[in-house]
């Protein structure tokens, strides 16, 4: 896609690290940009920057664990901005410690986001 004006931007993860360079990259470049996180403080934080540097940003809260909760995310933002042109399955995390002393939850919870939460069979189609 060359041309990107107008198109939207779908970022999970996106109030901050990559996401959210993601977001104020393609905001700068002329795109719409629906912010998924699941923090909603930072999302709105971001959400707010971006508007204030003069873009179009808008913010829903997503569980990438949850596929109702991605569906969801997925209806509002085409609801906000209409057809999604770029879907950017950025959320992740991780866990600090060694492999062999992590709990079975750890490693549960970053399986859940890290794996399952990019699979793109998961997604609603968007538009």
């Amino acid at each position: 896609m060359k041309d990107v004006q107008g198109k939207v931007a779908f970022i999970t993860g996106g109030a901050s690290g990559m996401g959210l360079g993601m977001a104020r990259a393609f905001s700068a470049a002329g795109m719409k940009v629906m912010i998924g996180d699941i923090e909603e403080e930072p999302m709105n934080r971001a959400v707010a920057e971006i508007n204030d540097a003069g873009g179009d940003a808008a913010g829903v809260k997503v569980d990438v664990t949850q596929l109702e909760s991605v569906s969801e995310a997925g209806i509002a933002t085409t609801e906000k901005f209409g057809k999604v042109h770029v879907i950017c399955n950025n959320a992740g995390i991780g866990v600090g410690g060694k492999c062999e002393t992590a709990s079975m939850p750890n490693w549960k919870w970053v399986t859940d986001v890290n794996m399952w939460g990019v699979l793109p069979w998961r997604r609603r189609p968007c538009g």
